[in-house]
């Protein structure tokens, strides 16, 4: 037997959160329509029935809410240091890339701002602990675009190797390719928070 998402959980909580409001809602017409005495053991069961369809709705809503909160509190480190690492590599990117126009366009050489490298082995170390620790916690879709994030960048850095890319436009790939993710995971941090 398959065991039921959560998602199909809910949708049967909601079905039989529905089933039970029809059935009070029904014993209350029939009880006003017909000629049944009332009396305080029948007040009593509507009453009780009324609080096991509330209880139900209460605990729905406590279990989405819990489960919710744990799945953050796993993910919430990896989402946030990936995040950064990422914005940290676009940055260096720009500074590279600055680099390269200056120099291709100046004859004196680049006296600004110099990007720290090691802020890509940073964040190689972050996307292959999100894939190889998290995979199984985080969002598919999250893992699909970081794997995917590797082949492209391994191909630009491949295609810059071979000649077929300049310096120039292998950052605005990279940066292009960074930039995605980068918004997709601000999207599932937003999801969790909200």
């Amino acid at each position: 037997m398959k065991a039921l998402t959560d998602d199909e959980r809910i949708d049967i909580t909601h079905v039989l959160f529905g089933i039970l409001l029809g059935v009070q809602i029904v014993g209350i017409l029939f009880i006003f329509l017909s000629e049944i005495i009332w009396d305080v053991s029948l007040l009593l069961n509507i009453t009780i029935s009324f609080a096991a369809v509330i209880a139900i709705w209460i605990q729905n809503s406590a279990v989405k809410l819990s489960k919710k909160e744990r799945e953050w509190n796993i993910c919430k480190d990896i989402l946030l240091s990936l995040t950064k690492a990422i914005s940290l590599v676009m940055e260096s990117n720009r500074l590279f890339e600055n680099i390269y126009i200056h120099e291709l366009n100046e004859c004196e050489p680049y006296t600004g701002i110099v990007p720290d490298i090691t802020v890509y082995r940073e964040l190689d170390a972050k996307i292959n602990e999100a894939i190889d620790v998290y995979s199984m916690i985080l969002d598919i879709e999250i893992i699909k675009e970081l794997k995917n994030l590797i082949k492209e960048l391994d191909q630009t850095k491949l295609a810059l190797e071979y000649g077929n890319l300049n310096e120039e436009e292998s950052f605005g790939i990279d940066n292009r390719l960074l930039s995605d993710v980068h918004f997709k995971l601000n999207q599932v941090i937003t999801r969790y928070a909200k």
